[in-house]
């Protein structure tokens, strides 16, 4: 403790995480790479001149950041998630048919070629997209960041994995997908065209 004290360090108290996992919580929803998270909160401790506890410890930190990143994003879109649009994020799920591709799916598929065929498919999805008004969705309660990782996650999630999830996941990875989606939609239309 005399080293510590002579060299102005000090260690993070035993019963106080609050604040850390609330810094590194803000951090979980900008970046969402556990690796990155354990390096930035190690750089922090640094910085403050705190000595970095045990790796499960920091560990720990990071899973309890990310998990409430989660739950952060859920309720900074909230706004957005009425009884309809949770009905229909749900829909997107389910095929029509019992062995036909679901909405999701479809809303997935990039034009392979510049055909006015693909052109047709291509403005039908962003009808489709248009009709649900997800033009008029503010996300910016989500980091821009955070947005990306989202729907880059709802383009690469099985169906079954999104399925799975808790609402706190799957809502805003299908919303960040869709506005996402809107916007890719246009820049493919006018590639094709």
């Amino acid at each position: 403790n005399a080293v510590l004290h002579h060299l102005g360090f000090g260690r993070v108290p035993p019963d106080d995480h609050a604040p850390i996992i609330a810094w590194l919580t803000e951090r979980a929803l900008e970046h969402d790479k556990p690796t990155l998270l354990f390096q930035m909160i190690c750089e922090r401790l640094k910085q403050q001149q705190m000595i970095r506890p045990a790796v499960t410890t920091v560990e720990r930190w990071v899973v309890t950041a990310r998990m409430q990143a989660h739950h952060a994003s859920l309720s900074r879109l909230q706004p957005l998630l009425t009884p309809e649009r949770m009905t229909l994020l749900d829909s997107l799920l389910v095929s029509e048919s019992d062995q036909g591709p679901t909405p999701l799916y479809r809303l997935r598929q990039h034009a392979d070629s510049n055909t006015p065929t693909a052109l047709l498919h291509t403005l039908d999805k962003f009808t489709t997209l248009e009709s649900w008004e997800v033009g008029t969705w503010d996300m910016s309660a989500l980091n821009p960041n955070r947005q990306k990782l989202l729907a880059r996650l709802g383009r690469k999630y099985t169906m079954q994995a999104l399925r799975r999830m808790g609402p706190e996941r799957r809502y805003p990875i299908l919303l960040s997908f869709l506005k996402q989606t809107l916007i890719e939609l246009t820049d493919e239309s006018i590639d094709i065209f």
